[in-house]
């Protein structure tokens, strides 16, 4: 179509034409960005309610672990594990009286016998030790000296031996031997 509008006129609608497409242009990001806007607060409505639902669901179960009930099983659970690493800790590296008892009589020499032997559980610097009491008889003072000698080999450690050994035959004594695990 030929127009015949004056010059002035042309430019005139075209500023007009020019203003109405960069207001359509400024209407549809205006709308973009509204729509973004509700998307986005539709969203934060969405997670604050999964929140609450959440707080909600803590806080039932919050209380159902705090019922009587349960904090007496937590109690027993806590009593049963006490227990149980006692017995670990006793059975991880265990004290056989029977071996040391054959120690101690493979060591004994003729004519000379135990009457006594008593064990005590000893704690010291986090070791479980024992304290063994061994008393008996010795026909002589040589016999006796060579017996704590071996006593003291075997298990590693200073034998006491309480009372003096003034009698030189027919002679009853008494040894205490700590045993280290």
């Amino acid at each position: 179509m030929i127009n015949l509008l004056p010059s002035e006129e042309k430019k005139i609608l075209e500023t007009e034409e020019k203003w109405r497409l960069m207001l359509l242009i400024a209407i549809l990001i205006m709308g973009f960005f509204l729509c973004l806007i509700l998307i986005l607060y539709s969203i934060k409505i969405y997670v604050a309610g999964k929140a609450e639902s959440e707080k909600i669901i803590l806080d039932v179960t919050r209380q159902e672990f705090e019922k009587p009930e349960i904090k007496e099983f937590k109690n027993e659970i806590s009593v049963s594990n006490k227990t149980l690493i006692k017995l670990n800790n006793f059975f991880q590296e265990p004290l056989y009286l029977t071996d040391v008892l054959e120690k101690v009589s493979n060591t004994l020499s003729p004519g000379m016998y135990l009457t006594n032997f008593s064990y005590q559980k000893q704690n010291s610097q986090q070791e479980e030790d024992f304290k063994i009491v061994l008393s008996g008889f010795a026909p002589s003072t040589d016999v006796l000296f060579d017996f704590r000698k071996n006593i003291e080999n075997i298990f590693s450690t200073e034998v006491d031996v309480g009372d003096s050994w003034i009698k030189p035959s027919d002679f009853r004594f008494t040894f205490e031997i700590i045993v280290k695990r």
